[in-house]
């Protein structure tokens, strides 16, 4: 079998010539269809990656803007609001 690296300096599947080919026996064609396939797979899982930090920058981009429209409100408020929400029930009874 001949000696053929299918990975490009770039680490890209690159597919060998039709006489690279001839020359492998079915073991070696099979072999390089699975690294093609394997090659594949692993560019739509970093397509899928790109697509996903994209996504993730823009949802916190959005949650960035929301921060800034919606009021915050700390532990301590939301204490402070409960209390004031008892002492009215309370003065009620």
């Amino acid at each position: 079998m001949a000696y053929f690296n299918p990975i490009d300096s770039g680490g890209r599947f690159s597919a060998p010539s039709d006489e690279a080919l001839a020359s492998l026996d079915d073991t070696g064609r099979a072999l390089i269809s699975d690294i093609r396939i394997a090659s594949l797979a692993l560019d739509a899982a970093a397509a899928a990656i790109v697509t996903n930090e994209k996504a993730i920058a823009e949802t916190a981009a959005e949650i960035a803007a929301l921060q800034l429209i919606v009021p915050k409100q700390t532990f301590n408020d939301l204490a402070k609001a409960q209390g004031r929400e008892t002492q009215r029930r309370r003065a009620g009874l």
